[in-house]
């Protein structure tokens, strides 16, 4: 459905004094505005009923023919409001509003677009020249009139050394970790992946992101030294030389760049850059501005699109148990998992690294141990899809080949990995594969790879984006890493961009203070009430089993109630929550409220209220702490409970605890 308004046009100009122009900007509620002036400069302000939150932020574009937004004219002006209603199927809400007041400025060879929501403003360049145009940098200058604390997610190098240059940095796996600061004392040099997540006066948020990218390189975030309260975007240069290196040299690694970040067409529209204002932490979860800029999608059939869960080998080593034949990567192994995977009623196994020769990169050379035609086989007999793990290199030596080819073995899949930059040529790909995959109707789970966009709305075969760091830094991270606070923190910041492969479930668990890193027998930080909590918590329309399918087998009441969970949901409700602290979600699945809430190193109680969410005449099925979890992490209670008339719940949340609800 669309209905568009159209409430005035021409020109809107106010005289500012003598050589800009001022245009206003508001929300539908009108507690948001943005005042954007034209002058020898253009810049942008933004507040809303409390507080300034952005002024005097200056946006160009710097081409190698001259500089959009530098002494330029106004030509005509555009308002309008839009009313849109998008399906978003694969989503955390199966229909998303778009609802917001629109201006457009038109000058000579560009339009400047911005869009007012009632939860923020967003705005994007549009090119109007026909032929190639060369971009050499994106100003976008972002002055906060406060020194704020900030979530700092930096750039995580895949140098590992504190001390990388700023090239180095853009060799990452966008696998942040967050550290709380005040804006000026936010490392000049370093950078930052987006969402990045302000805190303004009065427990309101500014998130700063982007949507939209495609053929055109993702933005980092540093400041600027001697304006500490300036967030300045930063871009990487277009790729010169290229070598392979990197993990088993199957990655390419960037040896040099050209003057320019982007080679591109002059007439298209460029990123959405976005600034989301919530008046409590909540908000954060719940905004749907990075969707709902996205590209409409491209793909006319959706029918063969399957969101699930899969068993997984990768992060448990196939560490199977009371089997009689040797487990690894073999027939047999994969076999199992499918036995599993059909037991539990699971819709997927994923094969990970090892199925093909991965030295060679060559991804028809297959490991002869495995026969993959008669897994692909077993499995689709017994009603489970297969998807298959790939290096990027690997499929980009013959992309349509391969796809084309698994297609017809029958995979449903696959998980493609170690991408590691986000410059214009490598965001291509990523565009460029999941077009060529949607042809063969083969879905896609994004790793080592940027931060979502909105890609997974263009194509909704992209299912997944890791670009987090998750469970399986727990096979190697050292013991002073707080994976619990920072599982209550990525709800907030990086689930902001989009969906993430988290992979949860491990059924070893540890207190804190009792983690180590154990590659061979895993564990995560936190109760296993936290584990089962994450498959509600976290966004993950294609969802991990990350343990061994013994262990979940030896722990068959945890697996079965993990096992009832959707991984895409009709509705989102945040019902209470605090960055870095704790977190409660209701999603809605039909007619079934599925609730899971996660906390931090603090035990706490909570008073939840699903009056008006839940009738009081259901029940719910509770997978919650156990009475005994703060001294043995594995403790649960399993029980169904009676929700009382008021629709009031009371909840207990151990030290790194969760607490998840089905309704029934």
């Amino acid at each position: 459905m669309k209905k568009t308004i159209l409430f005035a046009f021409g020109s809107l100009l106010l005289s500012f004094g003598c050589f800009a122009e001022s245009y206003q900007l508001q929300s539908l509620k009108g507690d948001l505005h943005a005042e954007i002036k034209v002058g020898k400069d253009i810049t942008f302000s933004l507040k809303d009923s409390k507080q300034i939150i952005l002024k005097n932020s200056r946006i160009a574009m710097q081409l190698k023919s001259g500089i959009w937004g530098e002494n330029d004219e106004v030509l005509s002006v555009k308002k309008e409001s839009i009313h849109n209603i998008i399906s978003s199927p694969y989503y955390k809400k199966s229909e998303v509003k778009d609802d917001c007041n629109l201006l457009l400025l038109h000058f000579e060879n560009f339009n400047l677009e911005f869009r007012m929501y009632n939860d923020g403003l967003a705005y994007r360049f549009q090119g109007l020249k026909k032929g190639e145009i060369i971009v050499e940098n994106e100003v976008a200058e972002y002055v906060l009139p406060k020194d704020f604390d900030t979530w700092v997610p930096y750039a995580p190098s895949r140098t590992k050394r504190d001390d990388c240059t700023m090239e180095e940095q853009l060799w990452t796996d966008h696998q942040s970790r967050y550290s709380y600061m005040k804006l000026s004392d936010i490392t000049t040099n370093k950078l930052m992946i987006s969402p990045l997540v302000i805190s303004l006066d009065g427990g309101e948020k500014l998130c700063i992101a982007e949507s939209d990218i495609n053929d055109y390189p993702g933005m980092y975030l540093t400041t600027v030294k001697d304006r500490q309260l300036t967030v300045k975007g930063y871009f990487a240069h277009y790729p010169t030389k290229i070598e392979i290196g990197g993990h088993g040299n199957i990655e390419k690694l960037v040896k040099g760049r050209a003057e320019y970040i982007a080679k591109t067409d002059g007439k298209r529209n460029f990123p959405w850059r976005t600034f989301v204002i919530a008046e409590n932490d909540g908000q954060l979860v719940e905004t749907d501005m990075i969707y709902r800029l996205a590209t409409p999608c491209k793909i006319n059939d959706l029918s063969w699109i399957k969101p699930g869960k899969a068993a997984w080998d990768w992060w448990n080593n196939s560490a199977l148990f009371g089997v009689d034949f040797e487990a690894g990567f073999n027939t047999e192994t994969y076999k199992y998992f499918i036995d599993f995977s059909a037991k539990y009623g699971l819709e997927y196994i994923l094969i990970d690294e090892g199925w093909f020769n991965a030295e060679s990169t060559d991804i028809f050379d297959l490991t002869p141990e495995l026969n993959l035609k008669e897994v692909i086989s077993y499995a689709n007999s017994n009603g489970i899809g297969v998807f298959l793990w790939a290096g990027f290199l690997s499929l980009e030596r013959d992309l349509e080949k391969a796809t084309k080819q698994y297609a017809q073995m029958g995979i449903k899949g696959f998980k493609v990995d170690f991408f590691d930059r986000d410059d214009q040529v490598m965001m291509d790909f990523m565009w460029k594969i999941a077009e060529e995959c949607s042809k063969n109707h083969l879905m896609l789970d994004f790793h080592g790879c940027s931060k979502p966009s909105g890609l997974q709305r263009t194509y909704p075969n992209v299912l997944n984006y890791e670009a987090v760091f998750g469970l399986e830094q727990m096979r190697w991270s050292k013991p002073s890493v707080d994976q619990v606070t920072h599982d209550v923190t990525l709800p907030f910041t990086r689930m902001v961009a989009g969906p993430m492969d988290y992979t949860p479930g491990a059924m070893r668990n540890s207190l804190k203070g009792m983690y180590y890193p154990n590659k061979k027998n895993p564990m995560s930080q936190g109760t296993r009430a936290h584990q089962v909590a994450e498959y509600v918590v976290f966004d993950a329309p294609f969802n991990m089993l990350a343990d061994s399918p013994s262990l979940y087998m030896k722990e068959d009441e945890t697996t079965r109630f993990i096992a009832q969970i959707p991984t895409v949901w009709d509705e989102t409700v945040v019902l209470d929550g605090k960055i870095g602290e704790y977190i409660v979600v209701a999603h809605r699945k039909t007619d079934k409220w599925y609730i899971g809430a996660l906390n931090n190193w603090t035990a706490r109680d909570l008073d939840l209220d699903t009056s008006n969410l839940i009738s009081h005449t259901s029940n719910l099925e509770i997978f919650a702490d156990g009475k005994n979890s703060e001294k043995v992490p594995e403790d649960y209670l399993h029980t169904i409970i009676n929700i009382p008339t008021d629709g009031k719940i009371e909840i207990h949340l151990a030290p790194g605890g969760g607490w998840t609800a089905i309704q029934k």
